[in-house]
């Protein structure tokens, strides 16, 4: 009879192998600013936290469009419930 392996067990700290790290708060602000200039067009925030392939967390995005809001890099528009980003 043949022995049957196990399959090997997963991480230490439960994250997947193909699973991306999550960028630190001011990394997270530069790629943020970056490609909300580089891409040129409207997007609402769960398009960037979806196109930056979960990268930024929600909160954190929430705080970096924010500041960049503030700091006139982004501006906004509100459509009911929605609100859609873009560069200045």
């Amino acid at each position: 009879m043949k022995k049957v392996s196990k399959p090997a067990p997963a991480a230490a700290k439960g994250k997947k192998k193909d699973e991306k790290e999550a960028y630190g708060e001011k990394e997270a602000k530069e790629v943020f600013r970056n490609y909300m200039i580089e891409q040129n067009r409207p997007y609402s925030l769960l398009n960037i936290i979806d196109n930056l392939q979960g990268r930024i967390k929600r909160k954190l995005a929430e705080q970096l469009a924010d500041e960049l809001i503030q700091d006139n890099t982004l501006s906004f528009k509100d459509y009911g419930k929605s609100r859609l980003f873009m560069a200045n």
